[in-house]
């Protein structure tokens, strides 16, 4: 078996120069429809293929080539697939470094090889035609065998592989082998951060082509233009015919001529913008000398431009904001092998969630993405098949971006991805791979790219070089991003990745928006990444999870930082991809005039009026509905603001809020009328009402040696003199406060965001505090019984850190008032960074901690939601009541982490199935989250099927959280976020509770202040 994957002078072996994505066709009215499966001359080869898996090249029976190889004993997998993710091999996830000495060119000597055998009837209309085969894409080489010959070798896994097999295929019945090299040289090109998986992945199919045929063609528009330029197999003898039809299959513009390039300029065309994706159907008929077809090809098409003046992106001349995801392929079931209806689903996701772009990290996504992109109206950033990021940034004399020789293999990779994408209206701009120090290479992949195509180039490796169009950054924090959109420069700046959503977070993305809108040079930005890249697995119980680095054996590796996405592996979306929905709104809230009762809008589009966005509004009082109106129809021009008068006086005193609901007013091809584009709240007045209960019998007290016991009308509390806490709490006879009772609590499971600040809580000693009782004192009334604690808190080995004082008041209707406060201790308030500078230290959370019996499941609450909320990952979470189960509150992170709170709480119940329970309501807002799972256990668990449920519930209630940040992959949380060692305090009442007394809303008014 040739070596060809050990040899860095090749590129590929009788591989087609690459070509534009399209398929012959017989007729044009199978061509308009644009159906490959409708053409004669497609026939499609994914489906069960014969497999063997070697450990090594030398294992390789190379008579596997031959039809009369006996390959009975053989498995049969699926193609396309990954073969890590059927069982052979192990998945390896690592993220910067390579999976093997960094010894380029050379590659280890025990090099797996996946052989694939397949068997095809040639058909009849291929007959008398040339036959072309076409490989999608494999990870990371193969070498190609037809009917025991070899045919050619191609490398470069993101990319497809076509060869001409003519002279190798006869009637009848056809072998195909393959084998499939794990590493290759140009494995060196490919350091991406994701799963390392290999095998045929994309699709292989069969197309026959006339001798007199159509080998490529490019297509160039402008807003009236149209530019066709040709390349047939032969040019003596032959015709053009080029047809143009419209959205409704009309035809608007027909030339017949013998040269093979058209320049027209037609009037009246509709443009393509990711908010109106027009496309039209271009038709390309090739003729012979006597006027019989040979050749019939179809092309979607959009008339648009693309262009910077003045560091502003322009598309249209107009300029726009990118509002985008980075995509890489995978699913928790395939791995890198995706289906057409994943990647549909993942488009008509993205465009319910308001982003408007795609930069294809960190290659070529498959073609049909393109596709989908053009016709549901999404802009891409195209990516060339390049990472070395194991070689770091940091060693010229030994990577590859200055390396002579690697300069084709550089080259090839832009050649192979412009070429195979350039008629595609949705690419906006080209990238040059990602994480690969700029160099020399890179400098002759923008002069190929410029030779050819017109389209700006971004490398965010490039930093300020001026041989790119754009600048780009990777997790600027916010205070560098105002500075860049302040700067006077003649390039945009972009965000090719920001807001990392791994774990809980990110916090801070409407930041970010707040100052992109500011200035017109920021274009916008990518998040950090559409959805994890685990894969599913089953542990020794046989209970599935979504696996992450490590879960195979797979060293070294970067554990769970594959899990990054704003949805999961399988495609349920996070807290965080509900907030980009929100930060990414098309139509956006900006005034409320409450005197005038009027509201200001703003179409927030670029393109297109929001005459198909309708308005439903409420304002709401203590959560109850009190008026409703509505708009049926905004039409405001793009980026214009309109005021509207109200249907009714918002003039209302209390805790109220006025919420818009916008819909769309009609169906779209990735929504269905109705569907909610947005919402948004004011908050209208914040005063809440409260009326004084009425009084029950006199309360009575015991006092033990390590007690004090409250008695009053059908409920008994105690408080501990030894642990400084109201430690049980009875409500006709029945235990609702279970454990230790009422704790103190600055813990929180360390989020994925928390990984550099938690060093700094665990070296405090804030997940092992220890309490100590400084001071008690218990005084009482007939009406009212107060018990005061003041505690020290602090760990073994180290200094006490903080101090607090927390009062618990007993009132005779069985309310208690809990006011807690803190203030650090000693050197709690500041630390030196290994730069020698001084930061301010800032704590996970502040609250009181219990436990309730299992059966108070049914929750509900008044306050943001449903989702979880956090302070700078909250403005989704609109104010109202809402209601579920404790295992609704969840957000199933698979690495188990603090998640489910839900802020700016008024009040909150704990109910049975008969309505009876435990109410907290807030003197002031509060923090809430339920869990069966405590923060110590979650802490500790590496996976979901870690966590066993105890058999209490948790609650947390708080005063505050420090925000969330995105400090796994880029910046911290802002200063405002965050919650300082300085002293602060707030209340809470808890009372027992049964809705068939008094409901939620009533408890809340009927409390001691």
């Amino acid at each position: 078996m040739n070596k060809y994957h050990k040899d860095i002078s090749i590129i590929g072996r009788s591989v087609l120069s690459p070509r534009a994505t399209s398929i012959p066709y017989s007729d044009v009215l199978d061509a308009k429809k644009n159906i490959r499966g409708l053409s004669p001359y497609f026939k499609l080869l994914n489906g069960k293929w014969n497999f063997k898996y070697c450990e090594n090249e030398y294992d390789v029976d190379e008579s596997f080539i031959f039809p009369e190889f006996n390959d009975e004993s053989w498995d049969i997998i699926p193609v396309p697939s990954s073969w890590q993710a059927l069982g052979y091999d192990k998945p390896h996830y690592i993220n910067t470094r390579y999976p093997y000495p960094v010894d380029p060119p050379h590659i280890p000597d025990m090099n797996p090889v996946g052989l694939y055998r397949t068997v095809f009837i040639l058909p009849d209309a291929f007959t008398s035609r040339n036959v072309i085969i076409h490989f999608g894409g494999v990870n990371s080489s193969f070498i190609l065998y037809i009917n025991g010959h070899e045919v050619g070798y191609s490398q470069g896994s993101h990319m497809p592989s076509e060869f001409d097999i003519t002279e190798f295929v006869r009637q009848g019945a056809n072998l195909i082998a393959v084998a499939v090299f794990k590493m290759s040289v140009t494995s060196y090109l490919e350091c991406q951060d994701f799963y390392r998986l290999s095998g045929i992945f994309r699709e292989v199919f069969l197309y026959s082509t006339h001798k007199n045929s159509i080998i490529d063609f490019k297509v160039s528009t402008t807003l009236n233009d149209l530019s066709v330029k040709v390349i047939p197999s032969q040019t003596k003898n032959t015709s053009f015919n080029f047809e143009l039809y419209d959205m409704d299959d009309i035809m608007i513009f027909d030339k017949s001529t013998k040269d093979s390039f058209i320049d027209v300029h037609i009037e009246g065309l509709l443009p393509w913008t990711s908010e109106s994706p027009n496309l039209y159907t271009l038709i390309i008929q090739m003729k012979d000398s006597k006027g019989n077809v040979t050749d019939i090809r179809s092309c979607k098409i959009g008339f648009r431009t693309i262009s910077i003046n003045d560091g502003v992106f322009l598309i249209n001349n107009t300029p726009v904001k990118i509002k985008g995801t980075n995509r890489h392929d995978t699913y928790a079931l395939t791995g890198h092998a995706i289906s057409r209806e994943v990647m549909e689903n993942d488009i008509i996701m993205m465009k319910r969630h308001n982003i408007n772009t795609i930069r294809t990290s960190h290659y070529p996504n498959d073609p049909y993405l393109y596709s989908l992109c053009d016709e549901y109206g999404i802009y891409v950033i195209d990516e060339a098949d390049i990472e070395t990021h194991g070689f770091y940034y940091n060693d010229p004399d030994y990577d590859l971006s200055d390396k002579t020789q690697w300069t084709a293999h550089f080259v090839s990779r832009a050649e192979r991805m412009v070429q195979r994408d350039k008629n595609h209206p949705c690419i906006i701009m080209w990238s040059l791979g990602n994480e690969c120090r700029f160099g020399s290479n890179h400098r002759a992949m923008i002069e190929y790219i410029r030779s050819v195509d017109e389209r700006p180039i971004h490398y965010e490796r490039a930093l300020v070089d001026e041989s790119v169009d754009v600048i780009s950054e990777m997790y600027t924090n916010h205070e560098k991003l105002e500075k860049a959109g302040a700067t006077s420069d003649k390039r945009p700046f972009f965000l090719c990745e920001y807001g990392h959503g791994m774990g809980c977070g990110p916090g801070g993305l409407s930041d970010y928006w707040e100052i992109i809108y500011k200035y017109p040079r920021l274009m916008g930005g990518c998040v950090w990444e559409w959805a994890d890249h685990g894969l599913l697995a089953y542990n020794e119980h046989n209970t599935p999870f979504i696996s992450y680095g490590g879960d195979f054996d797979d060293y070294p590796n970067d554990k769970n930082f594959c899990l990054d996405g704003y949805n999961t592996a399988d495609r349920i979306p996070k807290a965080c991809l509900i907030e980009l929905k929100k930060v990414y709104e098309p139509v956006k809230v900006t005034h409320f005039d409450k005197h005038d009762n009027t509201v200001t809008i703003k179409n927030m589009q670029d393109f297109a009026y929001a005459s198909n966005i309708a308005v439903y509004y409420e304002l709401t009082k203590n959560g109850e509905v009190m008026q409703t109106g509505n708009i049926p129809n905004l039409n405001i021009a793009p980026l214009e603001t309109k005021t509207y008068p109200l249907d009714f006086d918002t003039n209302i005193f209390g805790d109220t809020q006025l919420t818009f609901f916008f819909e769309y007013n009609e169906s779209t091809t990735y929504a269905e009328k109705g569907f909610e584009v947005t919402r948004s709240q004011i908050i209208v007045d914040s005063k809440f009402e409260y009326k004084k209960p009425i009084e029950s019998n006199n309360l009575a007290y015991v006092e033990t040696k390590t007690e004090y016991i409250v008695l009053g009308e059908n409920f008994k509390v105690s408080f501990s003199k030894v642990y400084g806490n109201m430690n049980s709490f009875y409500y006709n006879g029945n235990e609702i406060l279970l454990g230790n009772g009422i704790i103190e609590n600055f813990y929180r499971a360390p989020t994925d965001n928390d990984v550099h600040i938690a060093k700094k809580w665990e070296e405090y000693g804030l997940d092992r505090l220890q309490k100590r009782i400084e001071a008690c004192t218990f005084s009482h009334s007939d009406k009212k019984v107060t018990f005061s604690v003041v505690s020290v808190f602090g760990a073994t080995t180290k200094k006490p850190v903080l101090k607090t004082s927390t009062e618990y008041t007993v009132f005779t209707n069985g309310q208690i008032t809990i006011e807690s406060g803190y203030e650090p201790l000693n050197d709690f308030i500041k630390f030196k960074n290994i730069n020698g500078t001084w930061d301010y230290l800032y704590l996970p959370r502040f609250g009181l901690t219990m436990q309730i019996p299992l059966e108070f499941e049914y929750v509900k609450w008044f306050g943001r939601g449903f989702h979880e909320s956090y302070e700078d990952m909250k403005n989704s979470a609109v104010i109202g009541i809402y209601k579920g189960l404790v295992d609704d509150l969840q957000e199933e992170y698979e690495k188990p982490q603090e998640n489910g709170n839900r802020m700016d709480t008024r009040w909150l119940s704990f109910k049975n199935k008969i309505g009876q329970g435990i109410f907290f309501g807030g003197l002031d807002t509060f923090n809430f989250s339920a869990s069966y799972y405590d923060a110590y256990q979650m802490a500790k668990a590496s996976h979901l099927y870690d966590l066993k449920k105890q058999d209490v519930i948790n609650v947390n209630i708080d005063y505050m959280h420090t925000g969330l940040g995105s400090n796994s992959c880029g910046p911290r949380p802002e200063d405002k976020y965050l919650l300082y060692t300085n002293p602060n305090k707030f209340s809470f009442t808890i009372s027992p509770f049964s809705d068939s007394v008094l409901n939620e809303q009533e408890m809340f008014r009927l409390r001691h202040k």
